[in-house]
């Protein structure tokens, strides 16, 4: 695979938010992949270990090692947004795929002028893995920002929907608010039982999208537990 990542000791600056420093490079108008990471055997062990599926002789003799081994035999595997969170995963026995940003596992065809002009569809790293049974899950960072909220649910929900297209069962890990940002944090902050926790409590994509009903845009500005709103303190319109 001719694609990576590298993330500069000295970024550069945004064209378009030039407040913005680049954090991570990609090859120069290149289309974005999904990373799958050297696993060692140890690690590669941890992971057939909780997912309950054997590693056979055959399976260590094939060129395509691990990943192979994912794929021939339908292990279950978590969708991470960056390749640090996919590498906290692996370490913890999870077979994790990292895509370099929630909106790069699938692509939408657009005509010269950037106008979308047909479907979206999966590419092709995850198409290969996204075969009949396969359990798959989706875990983005948590964010507080109104705005990169709904980016982050259209970018699941509409992975997720293709996916499903193609026979994957979907479910949805939702990291809690707080300082932690990514799987990887979180993991550092809290220890792997929490992180298994909510692996085994994460919820069907359908039920997710309907939890999103339930949910505030943005979040309260004062919490009352009271009967009666005689009390409550209007803030003044700005003239």
């Amino acid at each position: 695979m001719m694609w990576g990542c590298f993330k500069p000791d000295h970024p550069r600056r945004d064209r378009q938010k030039i407040h913005k420093f680049i954090k991570y490079e990609h090859p120069y108008r290149e289309e974005t992949r999904a990373f799958f990471l050297l696993v060692s055997n140890r690690i590669w062990v941890k992971v057939s270990l909780r997912c309950g599926i054997p590693i056979t002789e055959e399976d260590l003799q094939h060129p395509g090692g691990f990943w192979h081994w994912v794929w021939w035999h339908n292990v279950p595997v978590t969708i991470v947004e960056g390749v640090k969170k996919a590498g906290a995963l692996l370490t913890a026995g999870y077979a994790a795929i990292a895509i370099p940003s929630v909106n790069a596992g699938y692509r939408t065809p657009q005509d010269e002028y950037g106008t979308a002009n047909g479907k979206p569809y999966l590419i092709p790293d995850l198409k290969h893995f996204a075969t009949e049974g396969r359990q798959v899950n989706i875990c983005f960072d948590q964010d507080n920002k109104p705005e990169t909220v709904q980016l982050v649910r259209t970018a699941i929900s509409r992975m997720g929907r293709l996916l499903g297209n193609e026979g994957c069962p979907l479910r949805v890990i939702d990291l809690p608010l707080g300082a932690e940002k990514g799987v990887d944090d979180f993991i550092v902050a809290h220890g792997q039982p929490a992180f298994d926790a909510l692996h085994n409590t994460a919820v069907t994509l359908e039920l997710w999208e309907i939890k999103l009903f339930t949910l505030l845009t943005y979040p309260p500005a004062i919490a009352l537990n009271q009967r009666f709103l005689s009390q409550l303190l209007v803030p003044k319109a700005k003239n």
